[in-house]
């Protein structure tokens, strides 16, 4: 009831540690359309795309990049 950007982060890593993958990488991309510069976000994005194993580096890569873009000061 409270859309803030760690109650996202929290219901994102909910759906991760319980392996349900591709209803943590829905929710994350709406957190990160809602709150696109916080760097946690970003960082959840990447490892999960990274744990999808030698398909998804490429990807993760680029969740990387673009949280660097949107984050400057959080490296």
């Amino acid at each position: 009831h409270a859309p803030t950007a760690r109650v996202y982060m929290k219901s994102v890593r909910l759906h991760w540690c319980l392996n349900d993958l591709s209803a943590a990488k829905e929710l994350l991309e709406e957190a990160l359309k809602n709150y696109g510069d916080y760097p946690k976000l970003w960082m959840m994005k990447g490892q999960i795309l990274a744990q999808q194993g030698p398909s998804g580096f490429d990807a993760a890569r680029e969740a990387y990049l673009e949280g660097i873009k949107r984050c400057p000061t959080s490296i």
